[in-house]
């Protein structure tokens, strides 16, 4: 028997995973799917190059046009962020990047930097809550505590 055709299957199968782990797409996982029938297919007829390439090609189209739009919406991979969306912001804490005032300033929510004004005067660094949007701009007040 030729385990070599197998072995090359494998690695096949091996180069997708790590491809696949590099990203968060789902774009490469349907390879490892199809290599592993197509290991499958080797080790039945291993002298069969023909039948092993179609059954990867086959089977690795057929797992991304059917199981893709089936995993990405249970594994919510098109969903947005927080701060992709500014309706979802009020409640959200995080901290002043600069001195915020009535005139405007800049704070850090998510990791996203937003411009924001306050009521209050709110220094820099200090811990602040989103209390209100107004179009890009959040309008925040200070956090007592802990975020």
């Amino acid at each position: 028997m030729e385990y070599w055709v197998i072995a090359v299957w494998f690695v096949v199968a091996l180069m997708a995973l790590v491809i696949e782990l590099q990203t968060t797409e789902l774009v490469s996982a349907w390879f490892i799917v199809g290599a592993f029938c197509s290991m499958i297919v080797s080790a039945i007829w291993p002298k069969q190059y023909v039948a092993q390439i179609v059954t990867f090609v086959i089977v690795s189209i057929i797992a991304l046009l059917v199981l893709r739009p089936v995993l990405t919406k249970k594994l919510k991979l098109n969903e947005k962020s927080p701060a992709d969306s500014i309706n979802t912001m009020i409640g959200y804490k995080g901290f002043a990047e600069s001195d915020v005032n009535e005139d405007g300033g800049h704070v850090n929510i998510n990791g996203t930097s937003w411009e924001a004004v306050s009521d209050e005067v709110i220094s820099k660094g200090e811990k602040v809550i989103v209390v209100e949007e107004k179009n890009i701009t959040l309008k925040v007040k200070k956090v007592k505590g802990e975020l």
